[in-house]
């Protein structure tokens, strides 16, 4: 396992905590992939997200088109 995402789920929303990759492979994009796919997971399951998370939260502002998600 070279990354994960600390997250908890209540009343229809999850909230993404923390973001962690390992040093060993920091730079090399697995963050990302990461984040995108814990957000594709999110969007299938018809959830919405609470950014908490700095890296999570620096991917929104890089991706816009994920904004929906975001819950109000």
């Amino acid at each position: 396992m070279v990354g994960s995402i600390l997250y908890t789920l209540a009343d229809g929303a999850i909230t993404l905590v923390h973001t962690d990759v390992d040093p060993a492979f920091e730079g090399e994009g697995l963050g990302s992939v990461l984040v995108a796919g814990a957000l594709g997971d999110i969007r299938s399951r018809g959830l919405k997200l609470h950014a908490v998370c700095p890296f999570v939260v620096a991917y929104l502002r890089r991706h816009p088109e994920q904004a929906d998600l975001l819950a109000r």
